[in-house]
């Protein structure tokens, strides 16, 4: 999450693999290119019910659920290829979790292999009659609205030339903040591109479910809908879009600006109106707003938040200041309870020379308080902020 690359990590089968379990889960709606090498029971007992050690029924089965991609390895010689392909699935088009499968016997054997160059990475190709058809509404949009995702993180110039050719706002929450740095005047913040979304005429969202939007807000057959997306699944959740464009965030931006006209739109006095009334109301949130001015004046401009399933989490998706991709990281939409410290571990070993801070709730901090002992012994110099409220807070 705090760099895009793929990441492994090993676990034993059964319970092994079901303490993981919330965290792959994670991994898998946040589009995380996790890979995980899971242990399995003796090969010949697999699915036969004998009551082995972590002897779980139809472990591959399972897996199969919270990844993108799982498969078995029977042997040596299937190694090789079993890791390119899971590798390839799990950085190609949507990112996601990826597992791979071991029966302990397997793990040990030794035999002749044949090497495997890495897989490439699969992207699709622009579609330039979608281009053409999303430029057409654009182009007559006087209310344009842009609403960006955890699937535009790595096209976040882009987005912004975009913006700004359109004089459009781009909408951001949990995992998108930061696609523009949210003190723009075109970045909105969730209650503000709910208020814009009411006069909307055309909407574009990018690498984003636009859950609430199309699931809470509501359309209407005025309301025009481009998707640019790229996983075709995505595009026809909740209503069909008027356009559909298949494609990395990037490349189908790319594609957009080439094909708009460059003459800037007049500034719309609507975006400022609704930003001085969310300026407001934020400011009236205390002591939460209070809290996160503080970890911002203490964080360098660089560093990175990892928020907790807590209030003043909550209160951050909002109104932290973040001025690019990847530097506040949030669970996305499983919201999973206790993930922050231990996530912020491993934001500062992907990047050692950032300040990572994790906020979480006194209840949300013991699931891995544990961690602290992985903190000292590779010395991670994670700042945890931790509110202590004697319980569970948002459950009380």
């Amino acid at each position: 999450l705090a760099t895009g690359r793929p990441q492994a990590f090993a676990v034993v089968p059964g319970p092994g693999l079901l303490n993981a379990g919330a965290a792959l889960l994670t991994a898998y709606g946040t589009g995380a290119p996790v890979l995980a090498l899971v242990g399995q029971i003796p090969s010949d007992a697999i699915d036969r019910a004998w009551g082995h050690l972590h002897e779980i029924p139809d472990q591959l089965g399972l897996l199969r659920h919270i990844t993108k991609h799982a498969a078995r390895i029977g042997g040596p010689a299937d190694a090789p290829l079993l890791v390119a392909q899971a590798l390839q699935a799990a950085t190609s088009g949507r990112t996601r979790p990826a597992a791979l499968e071991c029966a302990i016997d397997t793990w040990g054997r030794q035999g002749e292999i044949r090497a495997v160059a890495p897989l490439p990475v699969t992207r699709p190709m622009v579609d330039s009659v979608d281009i053409a058809a999303a430029v057409k509404l654009l182009e007559g949009a006087s209310r344009p609205l842009i609403l960006a995702g955890g699937g535009a993180l790595d096209a976040a110039a882009d987005i912004l030339a975009l913006a700004e050719r359109l004089e459009a706002p781009v909408g951001t929450y949990r995992r998108g903040r930061g696609v523009i740095p949210t003190i723009h005047r075109l970045a909105t913040s969730l209650p503000v591109t709910h208020r814009l979304w009411k006069d909307a005429d055309v909407v574009l969202g990018i690498g984003t479910r636009m859950h609430f939007a199309q699931s809470n807000w509501g359309t209407d057959p005025e309301l025009k809908i481009i998707r640019l997306d790229i996983d075709p699944e995505e595009h026809f959740r909740f209503r069909r879009p008027d356009v559909a464009i298949h494609a990395d965030a990037g490349d189908g931006i790319r594609a957009l600006l080439a094909a708009l006209p460059t003459k800037a739109r007049p500034r719309r006095a609507d975006i400022d109106a609704h930003q001085a009334w969310f300026a407001e109301r934020i400011s009236r949130q205390e002591p939460q707003m209070g809290f996160l001015r503080a970890i911002r004046a203490a964080l360098p401009v660089d560093g990175v938040v990892v928020e907790d399933v807590t209030q003043v989490g909550f209160m951050g998706r909002l109104a932290f200041e973040v001025d690019a991709p990847r530097r506040y990281i949030s669970p996305g939409y499983q919201d999973n309870l206790g993930w922050a410290y231990g996530t912020a571990l491993g934001v500062q070993a992907a990047r050692p020379e950032a300040g990572v801070v994790a906020i979480a709730g006194d209840g949300g901090f013991m699931y891995q308080a544990q961690e602290l002992a992985t903190a000292m012994h590779h010395r991670l110099p994670v700042v945890a902020v931790v509110f202590d409220d004697g319980g569970f807070g948002n459950v009380r």
